[in-house]
């Protein structure tokens, strides 16, 4: 949310003020959005359970990352203006990451109260039983209410 949220407001200050200020701008840019990717592909990895989901959950984030590259020509096309409307959209569009991504948090740690209720309610036999499953090397599915998503 902090990436989103600085290249956001790197994003207004380059459609907003002057030459001076869009330097400074362009470093909250940048650093918002290289960041952004990353900590994004790393999140999804380790939320994600089993494996298959998570591979199928990596490939369709790369694939939607992959059509910005469609979408930017079409809206940085006007030089006469800098670019004001184009910076006004992308901004627009990290606002919304910004706010999708503290749904999901709040959404996440919701869930993460659930599960700890319901591993609450576990009788002793039950407990007894997820030790010995413990050693064992196994992926539990995100579903069971042992696994803790990560917020």
């Amino acid at each position: 949310m902090f990436s989103a949220a600085a290249s956001c407001i790197g994003y207004i200050i380059l459609a907003i003020w002057s030459q001076g200020a869009s330097y400074f701008a362009l470093f909250l840019v940048i650093g918002g959005n290289f960041s952004l990717f990353s900590l994004v592909m790393g999140w999804t990895t380790n939320v994600l359970s089993p494996m298959s989901k998570r591979g199928v959950g990596t490939a369709f984030i790369v694939s939607m990352a992959n059509c910005v590259s469609i979408a930017a020509p079409q809206i940085y096309f006007d030089a006469s203006d800098r670019f004001r409307k184009a910076h006004g959209i992308a901004a627009g569009s990290l606002f919304m990451t910004f706010c999708v991504a503290f749904l999901l948090k709040m959404r996440l740690k919701l869930l993460n109260r659930r599960k700890e209720k319901i591993r609450g309610n576990t009788s002793e036999h039950e407990k007894d039983k997820v030790v010995e499953e413990s050693d064992a090397f196994h992926e539990l599915p995100d579903s069971d209410p042992k696994y803790v998503y990560m917020t």
